[in-house]
C-alpha cells in the first residue's frame, strides 16, 4: 500500500509530484508504506549542580589587473572576515559540474555510535515512488532567477550599481536591500518575479555598470547564471571582464557576452544540491530532509537499510521552484520506529554527495535514552563550535533562536542569510549529519527587539519554513514558528515567542511599525491567545516524563524588558497550568541573552529549571549573580546538551554546558522526581 502525502508550504505556492498523480500541490511530497513528592524546592534542584573549575578543564577559546588571472569560480580561498554588516561568506568548496549519471555513492556513513537501534531488515517499510515528469516551462516568461559570484582577488567586491540586461528595455539592477552585495567570494542571488515575457525575447545576457563615476569602484565578477521559470538558460563562470567606468586593463562599463545565451557551466554554485541536506527531525515512522537546488529540477530521496544503498530505492520526490528559492523538502513515512536507515539524494538522477544515515525515534512513550543538543545567536561566519557538538553525536539539535543577524523584513535579504548560513562548512556538517529543528528569535525575525506589531511577520516566516526542516509551522488559525515532536518519552515544544508578542515600549524595539498590525493587549503575553491554547492543550495532554519547552526569549522572571518578565501575567497562567493540571517534568529551555546559564522559573509545586545557551558564535556579555541562578557561564561560546535516560527507576535529565572547545563548564542532575 502507498499513502500519498503532499503537505503545502504556507502562504505560497509550488510543485509537488507524487506516486501515481501525474501533477501535485508542493514542493514536499511524502510516499509511505506499511509498516518524589510535590513540595521539592529550589534548594533540592540547586544541590545538583556542579561547577568545573577553569583549573581543570582548558580555558575557552575565546590580485592582478588581469581577469584571468581568477577567471572560473575560485572554490578554495578562504572567506573573507566578517564586517558589520554580516556579509561574508563562505566559498563554494564543491568543484564545478556533476558526476556521472552512472556514479554510486562509495562513503561508508559508518556506526552512529548511539544505544544500539536495529537496522531495517526486510520489513524496512520502504517503497519506491514513481519519478514525476520533467519539469515543463512555458513560452512566458514569469520569473527570472539571476546567481552571481564575485571573484576572489584583491579588490574584486564593489559598492557601485550594477545592472544585468537580457533584451531590449529589460534590464534591472542587481541589488538586495540591507545586505552589502557583491563583497569578495559571495555568491548571490536575485529573483525577478511578476513577469510577462515572451521566451524567445530574451536574447542575450549583458552586465553593467551603473556608476556615473569617471573611475569607480570596479567589480570582478568570476560566475553569472540565469534561469527562466527555473530552467537552465545561462551560465559562464569563465568573464574575462571587469565591470567599471576606469581605465584599467580588460576593464569595461558593460559587457555582452558574445555566445549569447548558453550553458558552459552547471551554476555559480558549482553544483546542482547548493545547500543541505539538512536532516529534520525523524519521527517513529518518517524521516523528512530540507534541499536547495540551483535551478528547477527532479530531486529524489534515496533510502536503503545498508550503507552502501544497494538495496535502496528513491522514496520521495520534489520539484524546487524560483517561488520557494528553490527550496523544498523530501518527506517519507511508513517507516519502522528506532531504526537506522541510510540515504542520498538524487538530482536529475545523479548523486549529491554520498549521502547519511538517520534513525527514526522510539514509540512515543517507551522508555529511552536521548542527547540533545541546542543553542542560539550565530552571527560571526566562523563557527567551529558546530564540528565540537558534532563530535559529541546528539540525536537531535535545536536552533533556538537568532539564527542568523539580517535584522531585515525584506524576504531577499532574509534569503541571503539562510543561505550564507548553510553554506558555513561546519554547520552544513552538523545538519546534515543530526536532525535538526529551529525556532527563532528577535534577529531572524524582523529585527532587533522586534514583536508582533512590526512589519514583515508573514514574510520572515516564508524564508524561515524555506530554509528549515521542522514538522508544521503553527496552525492555520495562527501561523508562526511553533510545533510539537516526541522522542520515547520526552516531549518537545518549540514555541514562536515573537510573532503574537505585544508591543511594550521597548526602546530597543528597531522595526518597522506594521500601521495594519492587530491589537494585542500586553496581558496575552508573547504567545497570543491561539498559540498560548494550543500549548496548553498539549501540555495537558502529554504523557512523556520529560516536557520540554523552548522559547528563543528568556522566560525568568529576572529576565530584560525583552523577555517573559515583561508579561507576569501570561506567565503566571503557565506555571498555573503546570501547578493546577499536575503537570510534571517540564524544563524550560531558552537562549538570546549572550552568556549560558542554569536557572530556575519557581513555582508551588516545583522549581521549574531554565538552561539558556547562548552564544553559539557571537560575543558574550557578563553573568551576575541573581536569586534565581544557579550557574552562569560568559567565558565564550558555548552550548547546552542534555542526556536524558528514562529508562532508570527514577528517569534523569543531566544538563551539561560545554564550551566551544567542548569542555563541561557545569553540570546539573535534574532527577525526574524533582520535577512533580
Amino acid at each position: 500500500m502507498i499513502r500519498l502525502h503532499c503537505a503545502l508550504r504556507p502562504r505560497w505556492t509550488s510543485l509537488c509530484f507524487a506516486a501515481l498523480l501525474a501533477a501535485g500541490c508542493s514542493s514536499t511530497t511524502t510516499v509511505g508504506g506499511g509498516a518524589g513528592g510535590e513540595d521539592a524546592t529550589d534548594d533540592a534542584l540547586a544541590s545538583d549542580v556542579t561547577p568545573i573549575d577553569d583549573a581543570t578543564s582548558d580555558s575557552a577559546a575565546d590580485a592582478s589587473d588581469d581577469p584571468a588571472d581568477d577567471t572560473g569560480h575560485d572554490t578554495t580561498a578562504d572567506p573573507p572576515p566578517t564586517d558589520t554588516t554580516g556579509d561574508a561568506g563562505p566559498d563554494d568548496t564543491a568543484p564545478d559540474g556533476p558526476p556521472s549519471p552512472d556514479a554510486t555513492a562509495d562513503a561508508d556513513p559508518g556506526d552512529a555510535g548511539t544505544d544500539p537501534v536495529s537496522d531495517a531488515g526486510d520489513d524496512h517499510g520502504l517503497v519506491a515512488a514513481p519519478a514525476p515528469p520533467a519539469p515543463a516551462f512555458d513560452d512566458v516568461v514569469e520569473h527570472i532567477t539571476v546567481t552571481i559570484a564575485t571573484a576572489t582577488s584583491e579588490n574584486a567586491e564593489t559598492d557601485d550599481g550594477v545592472r544585468i540586461c537580457l533584451a531590449d528595455g529589460e534590464c534591472w539592477s542587481l541589488d538586495t536591500p540591507d545586505v552589502n552585495d557583491r563583497e569578495r567570494g559571495e555568491t548571490e542571488v536575485y529573483h525577478r518575479t511578476g513577469l510577462s515575457i515572451p521566451r524567445s525575447a530574451l536574447d542575450r545576457m549583458t552586465i553593467e555598470s551603473t556608476s556615473g563615476a569617471e573611475d569607480n569602484d570596479r567589480w570582478t565578477p568570476s560566475c553569472i547564471d540565469v534561469r527562466f521559470d527555473g530552467e537552465p538558460v545561462y551560465c559562464n563562470d569563465a568573464i574575462p571582464v571587469h565591470i567599471g567606468t576606469g581605465a584599467s586593463r580588460n576593464e569595461v562599463r558593460s559587457w555582452t557576452d558574445p555566445a549569447g545565451l548558453h550553458e558552459a557551466c552547471t551554476s555559480c554554485w558549482g553544483e546542482r544540491l547548493t545547500h543541505g541536506p539538512l536532516l529534520g527531525p525523524p519521527t517513529e515512522s518518517s524521516a523528512r530532509l530540507a534541499v536547495r537546488t540551483d535551478a528547477t529540477r527532479r530531486v529524489g530521496l534515496r533510502m536503503g537499510t545498508t550503507p552502501d544503498l544497494t538495496d535502496s530505492v528513491v522514496v520521495a520526490w520534489a520539484v524546487p521552484r524560483p517561488e520557494d528559492d528553490f527550496t523544498a523538502d523530501l518527506v517519507v513515512d511508513g517507516l519502522r520506529p528506532d531504526t537506522r536507515y541510510y540515504w542520498r539524494v538524487d538530482v536529475d538522477g545523479v548523486p549529491a554527495g554520498s549521502g547519511g544515515e538517520v534513525q527514526t525515534a522510539p514509540v512515543p512513550g517507551t522508555p529511552s535514552r536521548l542527547r540533545f543538543a541546542y543553542g542560539s545567536c550565530t552571527r560571526s561566519i566562523d563557527q567551529p563550535i558546530f564540528d565540537r557538538v558534532l563530535a559529541r553525536d546528539p540525536d537531535l539539535f535545536l536552533f533556538v533562536g537568532d539564527n542568523h543577524y539580517a535584522n531585515s523584513r525584506r524576504l531577499e535579504a532574509l534569503r541571503w542569510h539562510y543561505r550564507r548560513f548553510r553554506r558555513v562548512p561546519e554547520r552544513a556538517r552538523l545538519v546534515a549529519a543530526v536532525p535538526t529543528l529551529a525556532t527563532w528569535d528577535d534577529h531572524d525575525f524582523v529585527e532587533n527587539n522586534s514583536n508582533g506589531t512590526c512589519l514583515g511577520r508573514a514574510t520572515a516566516l516564508q524564508a524561515f519554513d524555506e530554509a528549515w526542516a521542522n514538522p508544521y509551522s503553527g496552525t492555520d488559525a495562527a501561523p508562526g514558528a511553533f510545533y510539537a515532536t516526541s522522542w520515547g518519552d520526552v516531549d518537545l515544544f518549540v514555541l514562536d515567542c515573537r510573532s503574537y508578542r505585544p508591543d511594550v515600549g521597548d526602546s530597543g524595539n528597531r522595526c518597522d511599525r506594521d500601521p495594519d498590525a492587530p491589537a494585542l493587549p500586553r496581558s496575552d503575553g508573547p504567545l497570543g491567545p491561539t498559540q498560548e491554547a494550543w500549548f496548553f492543550d498539549q501540555l495537558r495532554a502529554s504523557d512523556a516524563t520529560f516536557k520540554l519547552v523552548a522559547c528563543g526569549s528568556r522566560m525568568s522572571p529576572e529576565g530584560s524588558t525583552d523577555s517573559w518578565r515583561s508579561f507576569p501575567e501570561a506567565l503566571g497562567r503557565v506555571t498555573s497550568v503546570i501547578e493546577d493540571d499536575g503537570v510534571d517534568g517540564v524544563v524550560f529551555l531558552s537562549g538570546d541573552i549572550h552568556r549560558s546559564l542554569f536557572a530556575t522559573v519557581p513555582t508551588v509545586r516545583y522549581a521549574i529549571p531554565e538552561l539558556i545557551s547562548s552564544p553559539l558564535a557571537n560575543s558574550t556579555g557578563t553573568c551576575s549573580d541573581t536569586a534565581l541562578t544557579r550557574e552562569c557561564y560568559d567565558g565564550g561560546n558555548a552550548w547546552v546538551e542534555l542526556d536524558i535516560d528514562t529508562t532508570l527507576a527514577d528517569p534523569t535529565l543531566t544538563a551539561r554546558l560545554l564550551d566551544d572547545d567542548g569542555h563541561e563548564r557545569a553540570t546539573w542532575v535534574i532527577p525526574a522526581s524533582s520535577l512533580r
